[in-house]
């Protein structure tokens, strides 16, 4: 591979910012495991965007950009996923219809 590639090119601007992506994962993350698979998906969809990068502009703030919406969507799929579905039979009551605790 010629240090001219586009894989070339995007690796080396990733190794030299890749700070970002590690501050945007140790932000929306708690856990190891979880910061290990924002960082895979980060680096996977700057990857997927780099032809439409424009070598004219910064890539640190391009690269961030991206980093915090992939961040974004993580966070939300993981809400989704940890969230309980209601019983059977339990309705969605609101605050003013909660029945008073009883004595």
């Amino acid at each position: 591979m010629t240090t001219d590639s586009p894989q070339a090119k995007f690796e080396a601007l990733l190794e030299r910012h890749q700070k970002i992506v590690y501050k945007v994962a140790n932000t929306y993350c708690r856990h190891a495991e979880d910061r290990r698979d924002l960082v895979r998906e980060i680096s996977t969809q700057l990857w997927r965007a780099f032809p439409r990068y424009d070598e004219g502009r910064s890539f640190s703030t391009w690269m961030y950009r991206i980093a915090l919406n992939v961040a974004i969507s993580f966070a939300r799929r993981a809400r989704h996923r940890d969230m309980q579905p209601l019983p059977p039979g339990a309705s969605m009551a609101g605050p003013d219809e909660v029945p008073a605790a009883r004595n």
